[in-house]
């Protein structure tokens, strides 16, 4: 059976349209007489030519095996429809006690977090409601990086973001409805500076088996494994192939980490003697040479892997004071994604605070 082909329901006798082979035992189809869409499997139907007439199924056959229940002997009508209480309210002539139904209250599960396992990035679908769902990336890596991220709906971009996602970190980036699973919805997943993408589209009998716990959040979960932490290992080993990819691959992103006891060497004074306590995050000055040739989600790469190697080095070298970081004002990104940043470190207790003062930020180590 292909699109275009008129079937039938061998159980009901419905008439529909082939719209979609899902190739997978499958098809979306367009029910005639309902005027809708809806999903018909393979051992359902038959080609219009071919149906003889409706089916009984298992079910309805053992049903018909069973006789109705007789009521019981000595109970008037009443008795039959009405509890006591109704009866005798019946005969006292007061009005009968209305049975609210209790309305279902839909109980999203918690994220509880959880450590990390260093498994590799996800696409989890988290239902905040009944049949919605917000789709979280989740980056179980050492890793911080950009991302560029589509949701297609009946092959046209629905939603789509552009974002820096730091280590071991996850967040929202779109919404989901269980009823787009008719719509043929692909998710599409790409990092830039690893050379990586990932396209998966979003079946009904692939979403059943998606069921998983997931790395940080702490649940289980509908959750697609992208790439994982060898994958982006192996990437980052592999020579790049331009000039523009080579240096975006040699300004790493770091990972914080917890300094508790230090001893300080001769070096380790002499960089702090000469430490720049200020740092100018404005695209010129931190790629002098080719910034004119870069897209502005890789200008802001840029930007956030000089920030994180300037902050890095204040901490192995033990810095004490303030650093001025220029992110200027602009459309705010820069500074959001730099505040982000510090928000960890302070929570992590690594700086005493910062301040921010228009298109600088004063941090206090």
């Amino acid at each position: 059976m292909k699109a275009g082909e008129i079937i039938r329901f061998i159980y009901s006798g419905q008439r529909a349209e082939i719209l979609e082979d899902y190739l997978d035992g499958s098809y979306r189809v367009w029910l005639l007489e309902e005027d809708e869409e809806s999903i018909a499997f393979g051992d359902d139907v038959v080609p219009e030519a071919h149906y003889t007439g409706p089916q009984i199924s298992d079910i309805q056959r053992e049903f018909g095996k069973k006789k109705p229940k007789k009521a019981p002997k000595g109970l008037s009508t009443e008795e039959l429809f009405y509890t006591k209480e109704e009866i005798e309210a019946r005969k006292a002539g007061r009005p009968l006690p209305k049975k609210e139904a209790p309305i279902p209250v839909y109980q999203a599960p918690k994220i509880e977090g959880k450590g990390p396992e260093n498994k590799g990035i996800y696409l989890a679908f988290y239902p905040y409601a009944q049949g919605q769902y917000s789709i979280y990336l989740v980056n179980d890596t050492p890793y911080g990086f950009n991302f560029e991220f589509e949701l297609q709906i009946l092959q046209r971009v629905a939603q789509s973001l552009k974002q820096h996602i730091g280590p071991h970190d996850y967040f929202p980036i779109a919404e989901f409805a269980h009823a787009n699973l008719n719509d043929s919805p692909q998710l599409n997943l790409r990092l830039p500076v690893f050379e990586l993408e990932h396209h998966f589209k979003l079946k009904y009998k692939k979403w059943i088996k998606l069921q998983q716990a997931i790395p940080l959040l702490g649940l289980e979960l509908e959750g697609y494994p992208c790439f994982s932490l060898a994958e982006l290992e192996a990437r980052k080993a592999q020579p790049k192939t331009s000039l523009k990819k080579y240096t975006l691959a040699q300004r790493k992103t770091q990972i914080h980490k917890e300094i508790h006891r230090r001893y300080y060497n001769k070096q380790d004074a002499q960089r702090l003697a000469h430490f720049e306590p200020r740092l100018d995050l404005h695209i010129e000055n931190v790629v002098p040479e080719d910034y004119k040739d870069l897209q502005p989600f890789e200008c802001l790469e840029f930007q956030l892997e000089a920030l994180e190697d300037y902050l890095n080095q204040a901490l192995e070298i033990g810095f004490s004071g303030q650093l001025e970081v220029i992110h200027g004002v602009g459309t705010g990104r820069l500074m959001k994604e730099t505040h982000r940043r510090l928000d960890l470190l302070e929570r992590k207790k690594m700086i005493k605070g910062y301040q921010c003062e228009g298109g600088n930020t004063f941090v206090k180590f």
